[in-house]
């Protein structure tokens, strides 16, 4: 599988450069025989981040990926956020690594607050999906209130 010029070591100390700048505490959990690198965060509720140059096995899946196999990298329909079942999951290239540490950071932010909830609200990518999706959370909240006064 052809990969970007960048090691995935690299990629993962830009990273946590970048996190650090942000004050988020993050460090590398480990860096599997197959390439990938794990980064995990002091705070589990903001996910993890899987670098790699290939597809993940099923079980495992991770908030947060940088991908840097050609094929991810040429099919950008697989970019930004991704709905997994009820979760969904951010995909990025080694190009696009300010954008993930600001999704990051926002998620980050979130976590800190009472805002936080068990499924990260993506606020690129997929919003028409996401605003639906709430619309109708907020119509069946509206309706169990009614029904319970």
């Amino acid at each position: 599988m052809a990969r970007c010029s960048e090691s995935h070591s690299e990629i993962a100390r830009k990273i946590l450069r970048k996190l650090e700048k942000a004050a988020i505490q993050a460090h590398i959990h480990n860096e599997a025989a197959t390439g990938s690198i794990y980064i995990r965060f002091e705070d589990a509720r903001i996910g993890s981040v899987r670098i790699s140059d290939h597809e993940g096995i099923e079980r495992y899946k991770y908030k947060w990926n940088v991908r840097t196999d050609k094929k991810f990298r040429i099919n950008k329909q697989l970019h930004g956020w991704q709905r997994d079942g009820e979760t969904f999951r951010f995909y990025c290239t080694p190009a696009n690594l300010n954008r993930i540490v600001e999704e990051i950071i926002d998620r980050a932010s979130q976590v800190k607050t009472s805002e936080w909830k068990k499924e990260y609200p993506p606020k690129i990518g997929m919003q028409s999906n996401y605003e639906t999706e709430m619309s109708r959370r907020i119509s069946e909240l509206r309706a169990k209130v009614r029904k319970n006064t």
